[in-house]
């Protein structure tokens, strides 16, 4: 199942590819392609530098001023909502990038559908199959894998201490894992 699915996407894309290669646009220079590899690397770079809420802080005290940088700095670590507060920064400049920022280009500079970038539900279940697949085989591998001491210094990224009953703010953190999830994994 798996070699027939990766074959067929295989040779679709060898066929589009070839179909453009010979078109008269694969003479012409694509500035589409220009923007797409700098939104990239720009976006790349600002998860690298400011997915951490450390770089939030920095940056509001250097350019806005030092009272607000303490009140965000106490906002990331004291009280009991700090570590959610962190992730959460996380995962708001990951949507930013991923997400926010390709929509907006595809829609305002490109003025072009989201559809033809592949953000469409139309076909979301079309090869469920192959997902079915890809969770049996790796879900054992995951559950040996989660005995190891680097995976637990690892996950889960939100920590309940010692005792800590599951509460609101676990339930929040994993409402937006799984948001900042379906961004990435969904086949739109």
């Amino acid at each position: 199942m798996f070699k027939k699915i990766a074959v067929k996407v295989f040779q679709e894309s060898e066929q589009d590819a070839n179909t453009f290669r010979s078109s008269e646009l694969s003479k012409e220079f694509d500035y589409k392609v220009l923007i797409i590899c700098v939104t990239t690397a720009l976006s790349l770079t600002v998860i690298e530098y400011w997915s951490s809420y450390n770089s939030s802080v920095f940056f509001v005290q250097h350019y806005v001023n030092v009272k607000c940088s303490l009140n965000l700095n106490n906002l990331f670590n004291k009280g009991q909502y700090a570590q959610l507060f962190r992730l959460t920064h996380w995962v708001f400049v990951l949507s930013i990038c991923y997400l926010l920022i390709p929509i907006f280009i595809i829609k305002v500079i490109f003025k072009d559908s989201l559809k033809r970038y592949g953000l469409s539900f139309q076909n979301a279940f079309k090869d469920y199959k192959i997902y079915l697949f890809m969770i049996a085989f790796m879900i054992p591998i995951v559950f040996v894998i989660s005995y190891t001491s680097s995976f637990q210094a690892k996950y889960p990224f939100y920590k309940l201490h010692n005792n800590e009953p599951i509460n609101i703010k676990f339930i929040i953190w994993e409402l937006e894992y799984f948001f900042h999830l379906k961004i990435f994994l969904v086949h739109l």
